[in-house]
């Protein structure tokens, strides 16, 4: 028995300070939204199809009653095709970047959309942005050199869980 409780100790006790040895040099760079929970459900950069089945039954739903109308699917579209356009910039002296790609229907601004502020590490794990008055705080759930998937604290009323980030290139034209 004393064997047994030894060896979970020690199994826990790897288990957190594994989680503790995260290479936070691995944050800085421009990160690409593939993919974020949306009432439960995974909506995927490359799967437009795919996220236009999974939405519309839940905005169906949340619509109170009100028909649902044809402008609403295609508004749902235009929103899906927005969010897979967003970027995350960090730097090692603490600057962050968040962008929406220009693009080409109502939703979209003709130009990039590009906010600046800052962030820090706010604990084992988590960071606190800052972009305009705006701090919203972030748990890192994994941080590779290619991957990030990050969870809100959820204060500022975001309950819709994980969003997943691929390492970006730079835009022609843009120097960072």
């Amino acid at each position: 028995m004393k064997k047994s409780l030894l060896t979970i100790a020690l199994c826990i006790a790897f288990i957190h300070i594994h989680a503790q040895q995260i290479d936070t040099t691995l944050l800085y760079g421009r990160w690409h939204m593939y993919s974020m929970v949306f009432q439960g459900k995974t909506l995927y950069r490359d799967s437009m199809d795919r996220n236009i089945k999974v939405a519309i039954p839940e905005l169906k739903a949340m619509t109170s009653g009100r028909p649902f109308t044809s402008d609403d699917s295609l508004d749902i579209v235009e929103v899906i095709n927005v969010l897979f356009k967003v970027y995350m910039t960090f730097d090692k002296e603490g600057h962050a970047t968040s962008e929406i790609e220009a693009g080409g229907n109502k939703n979209e601004p003709a130009e990039p959309h590009i906010l600046t502020g800052t962030y820090e590490w706010s604990g084992k794990n988590r960071i606190s942005q800052t972009i305009g008055d705006k701090t919203v705080t972030f748990s890192i759930l994994v941080l590779t050199a290619t991957h990030l998937i990050i969870k809100g604290d959820g204060k500022d009323g975001d309950k819709n869980g994980e969003l997943a980030f691929t390492r970006a290139s730079l835009p022609v034209g843009r120097a960072k």
